[in-house]
């Protein structure tokens, strides 16, 4: 059942209120109308049946020369009544109409209340115009009645079957007022929840930018609220980035001296063996220094964003790889437009193609895309990396036990900037084995949004 309720807050809002009014619906028609149909229909049942009994009252009462007169001071246009020897003619009936056959029984019964004396009463169509008279209405029960001294009477009634159905029309309008406030209700919450898909774009915009614009305090009291805090933690994540990154800066500055006195005192070591040894480690420690200041600052990145060819960035990687002197092929779309931050994105994939040529001997760069998403892989035939570590080598620093060495295995920051990268275009990196053969795949899914 939970699986079948509407998702969002507007439909589940236009949900309970269709459920509300229907149930309303129901139960005043179940509770309150038909009680008061049938209590219409006894009215005017009652009424009509005094009406002919007064009439025939009055005429048996009345001299013979005076019926007429009578007759026709009684008439009107929906109510008719004459003398008749013969039998009425036959006319179509209306007992299929809704509410027409509790009519007839209420009438009977009224007429028999009253003590007139009749042939059973039928329910018939007259004609719409009656030679050139007014239009006459469309439904009429007709009443035989037989008196002592002037014969039969026949009275032609007229019926308002729509108030027969009064309940009915009741309901078709209080379903018609339900409608017309779901749909009002669809629009309120429609305009009311605008604030809250602002909030989730803005919390998305955070994900992919530390420094973008604050979100705008509209709203509700409660949506106010929520955004003026979702403000503030954007303000301290951002003074938190600035301090760490200040930090980190403040730290290369203040090591790069030592090292640097480091160095001119290992220049005066005899042994060239320990002397060259001791030079390599300064060599590296100033490397992961440099290389931690950029990853700190990277995360910062103010980059703008500009519409680049992603198809023509990959050719060019693979072009100057080969011309250093390495294997690398590029396979795929011609062109595919895409907005990003253009050095940013240049370093991460060219850290992914290095990667490749380094440690795989190759790198087989395949481009694909469509409306929704770019995907990049790069394959390579080396030795591949443990599917164990695959997200192991993402974290900073960290290298595979083979490659310990800063020349062939960097300092460890390569993949943690490329995926620091992509997360901030709002993709992701994902390591698998290259199949067949040995080797690593990395495939790069970026979102076309």
């Amino acid at each position: 059942m939970r699986r079948l309720l509407p998702d969002g807050i507007v439909g589940r809002l236009a949900l309970a209120v269709i459920v509300l009014v229907t149930l309303s619906a129901v139960s005043y028609w179940w509770l309150y109308g038909r009680d008061r149909d049938r209590e219409s229909l006894a009215r005017i049942a009652d009424a009509t049946a005094g009406r002919i009994s007064a009439v025939t009252t009055l005429v048996e009462r009345s001299p013979a020369a005076e019926h007429e007169t009578i007759l026709s001071a009684v008439r009107s246009h929906h109510f008719r009544v004459r003398h008749s020897d013969a039998a009425p003619p036959q006319l179509r009936g209306y007992d299929d109409v809704p509410g027409a056959a509790q009519f007839r029984d209420a009438l009977t019964t009224a007429l028999t209340h009253h003590g007139v004396v009749f042939a059973p009463l039928q329910l018939v169509k007259m004609p719409r115009r009656d030679h050139g008279k007014p239009h006459l209405p469309r439904h009429w029960a007709r009443i035989a009645v037989a008196t002592e001294k002037s014969g039969q009477l026949v009275f032609h009634v007229a019926v308002d079957v729509r108030r027969i159905h009064s309940s009915t029309r009741r309901l078709i309008g209080l379903c018609m007022l339900g409608l017309f406030l779901i749909a009002l209700l669809i629009w309120a919450a429609h305009r009311e929840t605008k604030p809250l898909r602002r909030f989730t774009a803005a919390a998305d915009r955070l994900g992919l930018d530390m420094n973008a614009p604050p979100l705008e305090e509209v709203g509700s009291r409660e949506l106010r609220t929520a955004a003026g805090a979702f403000n503030r933690m954007q303000a301290r994540l951002q003074r938190f980035v600035a301090d760490r990154t200040q930090m980190l800066a403040a730290i290369s500055h203040d090591l790069r001296t030592p090292l640097t006195r480091l160095r001119l005192r290992a220049e005066f070591i005899d042994d060239e063996k320990q002397q060259s040894k001791a030079i390599a480690d300064i060599d590296e420690m100033q490397a992961m220094i440099s290389q931690a200041l950029t990853f700190a600052r990277d995360d910062a990145q103010t980059e703008a964003r500009e519409t680049l060819d992603i198809a023509q960035l990959l050719r060019t990687l693979c072009s100057n790889l080969r011309d250093s002197g390495h294997r690398a092929t590029f396979h795929g779309e011609q062109s595919v437009p895409f907005v990003c931050q253009p050095i940013a994105l240049r370093r991460a994939l060219s850290n992914l193609a290095e990667n490749a040529v380094r440690y795989g001997e190759q790198a087989d760069v395949t481009l694909s895309a469509d409306a929704q998403s770019v995907t990049i892989t790069v394959e390579d035939i080396g030795p591949g990396i443990p599917t164990s570590e695959h997200e192991a080598v993402f974290s900073p620093f960290y290298r595979l036990e083979q490659s310990r060495n800063r020349e062939t295995g960097g300092v460890g920051l390569g993949l943690s900037l490329a995926r620091g990268i992509i997360r901030r275009h709002g993709g992701d990196i994902a390591l698998h084995p290259r199949t067949p053969g040995p080797g690593l795949r990395v495939e790069v899914s970026l979102p076309m949004s």
